[in-house]
C-alpha cells in the first residue's frame, strides 16, 4: 500500500478563463472542456490527445499544460507529468492539484525533497488534507527524517483515526526507530477496521517486525499470508526471501528468486539489489558485479547503507 502511495485522482475543476457574457470565450475553451470530458470519463488517451492539439495551436496555453500534466500523472508517465505541470505551475501557484500533483510526480521518481515542497505547498493551501498529508509523512519516511513523519502522521490520525494507509506509515516508521513493539500494537489495532484488501499491506509490516525480532518461522508465515493475497508485493517477496535465508534453508534458490521477483517489481530496491550481489559472489561474479553496481548507484549517498556501500566498493574492485 504506501510502498507506493495508493490514492484515488479525481480530475476536478478543470477550467479555462472564460469571459462574462459582454465578452467572448476563449476561442480553446471547446477544446478543453472536451478533453477535461474526456479526464472524468477514464479516456486518458482520448484526453491527452486533445490537449496535444491545444498546445500545438498555442504552445503556451498554461490550463491545458495544467490539465495534461493531471492526467499523466493518472497514467504513470511522471517526467511528461512534471515537463507539463513545471510549465504551468507560475500561472497556478496557489492551486492546490497543481501542488499536489507535482508532488506525486516527484515522489514517484524519488525525488523526495521537491516532492515535499509541493505537498507542503498544497497543504498550505487545504490545510489537513488527508491525502497530501500521507504522501508528505512518507516522504519524509523514505528521507530518514522519522520526527517529522511522526509529527504529520499524528495529526492526521486525529482527523482518520481509522486510515490503514496512515497506520502503515506509522508501523514502517516505529520500525526504523526501533520501536517493534509500538508498531505490532498499531498493526494489531489496524486489523480490526481493515479491508480485506487492506491486509496484505499490513502483514507486510507484521512480517517486517518479526523479522526485526529475529523470529523468522513467524515472519515467514506472515510474509506468505500477504503474498497469497498479493502476490506482486515487494516488501513481502524481499522480506520473506530474507527470512528463508536467516532460517537457514538448505536451498537458497527459493530465497533468491523471492528477492528477484522484489528487485524486478521495484528495480530501486536497494537492500535486494545488495543482497543478490554478495549471494553471487562466488558463484556468478559476473552478475554479482551487475547487481553491486546497480546497488552502488542508488544507494551511495544514502546513509542507511554506509557498511554495504564500502563492503560493495571494496568487492567492486575485487570483481572487476
Amino acid at each position: 500500500m504506501y510502498n507506493i502511495i495508493i490514492l484515488s485522482i479525481s480530475i476536478l475543476s478543470f477550467s479555462v478563463s472564460c469571459s462574462t457574457n459582454s465578452k467572448p470565450k476563449h476561442p480553446l475553451a471547446g477544446q478543453l472542456k472536451e478533453g477535461n470530458q474526456y479526464a472524468r470519463d477514464g479516456l486518458y488517451r482520448e484526453a491527452i490527445i486533445t490537449y496535444r492539439k491545444i498546445l500545438e495551436s498555442r504552445p503556451n496555453f498554461y490550463p491545458a499544460h495544467r490539465t495534461i500534466g493531471i492526467v499523466y500523472v493518472k497514467v504513470g508517465n511522471y517526467n511528461k507529468a512534471i515537463d507539463h505541470l513545471e510549465k504551468s505551475i507560475t500561472n497556478y501557484r496557489d492551486d492546490f492539484q497543481s501542488n499536489f500533483f507535482l508532488g506525486e510526480s516527484y515522489r514517484a521518481l524519488a525525488n523526495f525533497d521537491d516532492a515535499i515542497f509541493r505537498y507542503k505547498k498544497a497543504l498550505k493551501i487545504r490545510p489537513g488534507d488527508i491525502r497530501a498529508s500521507k504522501a508528505l509523512a512518507w516522504s519524509y519516511h523514505k528521507i530518514r527524517y522519522y520526527k517529522a513523519s511522526l509529527n504529520t502522521l499524528k495529526k492526521i490520525s486525529i482527523s482518520a483515526p481509522h486510515d490503514t494507509e496512515v497506520s502503515v506509515i506509522l508501523a514502517r516508521t516505529l520500525l526504523k526507530t526501533n520501536r517493534i513493539s509500538k508498531a505490532l500494537n498499531i498493526i494489531n489495532s489496524a486489523k480490526t477496521y481493515a479491508k480485506s484488501s487492506q491486509m496484505p499491506y499490513l502483514e507486510s509490516v507484521e512480517g517486517d517486525c518479526y523479522f526485526h525480532l529475529k523470529n523468522y518461522s513467524k515472519a515467514i508465515k506472515i510474509y506468505r499470508s500477504a503474498l497469497k493475497t498479493q502476490p506482486l508485493l515487494a516488501g513481502a517477496l524481499l522480506g520473506l526471501g530474507k527470512s528463508l535465508l536467516k532460517k537457514g534453508n538448505n536451498d537458497a534458490s527459493q530465497a533468491i528468486s523471492y528477492i528477484k521477483r522484489a528487485t524486478r517489481l521495484k528495480p530501486h530496491l536497494a537492500e535486494g539489489l545488495y543482497i543478490l550481489g554478495k549471494l553471487y559472489e562466488k558463484s556468478n561474479r559476473k552478475l554479482s558485479l551487475t547487481y553491486y553496481k546497480r546497488f552502488l548507484k542508488i544507494a551511495e549517498s544514502d546513509p542507511e547503507f554506509i557498511k554495504e556501500v564500502q563492503h560493495t566498493r571494496t568487492n567492486i574492485d575485487k570483481l572487476e
